[in-house]
């Protein structure tokens, strides 16, 4: 870029100064040739003196190309190195995008993995909280049928009224009633108003 534009600039310049040599040196020649010339030596002279500028701008300008061909080889080397680090850069990017993308492959897949462990503990929660509901309904029923069974049982063993058929009239009861071991009447005597079954109570029926 800017190297390479002054190195062809100083090429340029190079060889203006050393057309300016060559025709200073052609003055010179056809100086020499001409001694009888009072000017000539005074004609010498200056162009001697040009010669020396344009050798020492020649002379200049060579340093000048020498010095922008050494920065033109700076700057490519420098160029081909940056490039060399922007492949290894771009190189190491590429690694870099692919941990990244793997990391978060990881990451994404360890997450997924404590989701599923969070609702696999909250499915055991519902399912020990319905398993204790199952026995507290369990024991709830348990205790209603205890209850009923209660009632059914206290029911069945009060007396009931005895059922009479129709036409008869039930049996008359003792007046007195008494146990057997509390009554005055020994075991086996009937009660009085109590119809005997032998032939001595017959007469006062």
């Amino acid at each position: 870029g800017v190297a390479a534009a002054a190195a062809k600039v100083a090429q340029k310049e190079k060889e203006k100064q050393q057309q300016q040599i060559d025709e200073l040196e052609s003055v010179i020649a056809r100086l020499n040739q001409n001694p009888e010339s009072a000017k000539r030596e005074e004609a010498l002279s200056a162009v001697k003196g040009q010669l020396q500028l344009s050798e020492s701008r020649r002379t200049s300008a060579l340093s000048d190309v020498d010095f922008m061909k050494s920065r033109y080889q700076d700057v490519d080397a420098q160029a081909l190195r940056l490039a060399n680090e922007n492949k290894a850069l771009k190189i190491q990017n590429e690694d870099l995008e692919k941990k990244a993308s793997e990391n978060l492959r990881a990451i994404h897949a360890q997450n997924v993995a404590m989701e599923r462990q969070e609702l696999l503990e909250q499915i055991a929660s519902l399912q020990a909280q319905l398993q204790q509901r199952d026995a507290e309904l369990y024991n709830a029923n348990q205790r209603l049928a205890s209850v009923s069974n209660g009632r059914n049982t206290r029911g069945g063993s009060m007396p009931r009224s005895p059922r009479v058929p129709s036409g008869m009239s039930p049996r008359p009861r003792a007046a007195f009633s008494a146990s057997r071991g509390t009554s005055p009447i020994g075991p086996g005597q009937p009660f009085v108003g109590q119809q005997a079954g032998n032939g001595r109570w017959n007469h006062l029926q």
